[in-house]
């Protein structure tokens, strides 16, 4: 590694190590389930995590999770996935669920997250850990804060915790303050494998629009994503 990816690598760390103390994140104790999706946000927050566990405290536990929707439209390497959690002494867990619901178009991104979302809860139990940590980056953020303000007219978007069912599991998100971009070249000095191949409704969901109006802000202002960012963790309903 040349000494300007090891600055680059610092850089990340320190924007992620920050926020997990500033944001009381992970505390002594803390069972944590990373959620990977195949791409590289997850990965690079499984990294990010791991190296904190091996370095720094508190102590925590950790574990991967990869949950497969079987009939869904997109498909992973599995053996790439667990020899990637191997490589960095993480447990993995690779769990199957079916979707019922059937219905296509823009709503499917959000019938298959909710489902994926219910097996990680469901998952957190079986293994008592009171944490799912989940890799929504910057982008995400002022993706979501868009589609809100947009259609809904409210102030909000993802926060770095959330806690549900009276405090039995908290929502982490440790990588909101590192941008899509960071991440990808995280990934590469780093050399991830390819794990994820693309879903055939990535380009129609509504968080496609998003990020393809955004991307048009950028070339107004290359600040544009940032500024958006900044304003909305400061005016967000937590």
């Amino acid at each position: 590694m040349n000494r300007k990816d090891k600055i680059f690598i610092g850089k990340i760390r320190k924007t992620f190590n920050d926020l997990v103390l500033n944001q009381n994140l992970i505390n002594n104790g803390d069972r944590v389930i990373c959620a990977l999706s195949g791409g590289k946000d997850s990965m690079a927050m499984l990294d990010l995590l791991a190296h904190r566990k091996k370095y720094f405290q508190p102590d925590f536990n950790l574990i991967a999770v990869y949950v497969h929707v079987e009939n869904a439209a997109y498909n992973i390497d599995k053996t790439a996935i667990e020899n990637f959690c191997k490589n960095i002494d993480v447990p993995f867990i690779y769990h199957n669920i079916f979707l019922n619901d059937l219905r296509n178009g823009e709503n499917r991104c959000f019938i298959c997250s909710t489902a994926r979302r219910s097996a990680l809860f469901t998952l957190a139990r079986q293994h008592n850990c009171n944490k799912i940590a989940l890799g929504h980056n910057m982008d995400d953020v002022v993706e979501t804060f868009m589609m809100n303000t947009i259609f809904h007219g409210k102030n909000e978007t993802f926060t770095p915790k959330t806690a549900l069912f009276n405090s039995e599991i908290t929502l982490i998100r440790p990588i909101i303050e590192i941008s899509k971009v960071e991440t990808l070249k995280y990934s590469e000095i780093y050399n991830f494998p390819k794990i994820k191949s693309s879903c055939g409704y990535e380009t129609v969901s509504m968080r496609a629009k998003m990020r393809q109006m955004l991307n048009y802000l950028q070339k107004i202002n290359s600040a544009a994503s940032k500024n958006i960012f900044n304003a909305a963790m400061k005016n967000v309903k937590c």
